[in-house]
């Protein structure tokens, strides 16, 4: 908290992509599935942006993200083609600590399933 010209100001807390839950339940479990958003340059996020040109942006974010991990990081991938995310088990804390800091990643969700309506 800072005091300026008489007020108190707040400052922000760090952002961060990856909650602690993810590495308490990497710790106790030795693994987490997450779905990590990911982050598409301009020209493939917008309304007009080509669909098969989006697609290919898709698949080279999910690349990119991918090739920052090693094998030891990770178990298993879902990549989505339509859709910048995907599904990964994460093994490591190390591969955690790669999605954070990665700048194609917006965020890490826990993948919790079973989000369909029963057909």
């Amino acid at each position: 908290m800072l005091m300026i010209a008489g007020c108190f100001v707040t400052e922000p807390e760090p952002s961060s992509k990856v909650g602690s839950e993810f590495t308490d339940g990497l710790r106790d479990n030795g693994e987490v599935r997450v779905v990590v958003f990911l982050t598409l340059p301009a020209e493939f996020a917008g309304p007009d942006a080509d669909p098969a040109e989006r697609r290919e942006g898709i698949a080279q974010v999910q690349d990119d993200v991918l090739a920052e991990l090693t094998a030891s990081d990770y178990s298993a991938v879902q990549r989505f083609d339509s859709v910048p995310a995907m599904v990964l088990t994460i093994i490591s804390e190390a591969g955690l600590a790669t999605l954070e800091s990665h700048p194609d990643v917006e965020k890490v969700d826990l993948d919790t399933g079973g989000g369909g309506l029963p057909g």
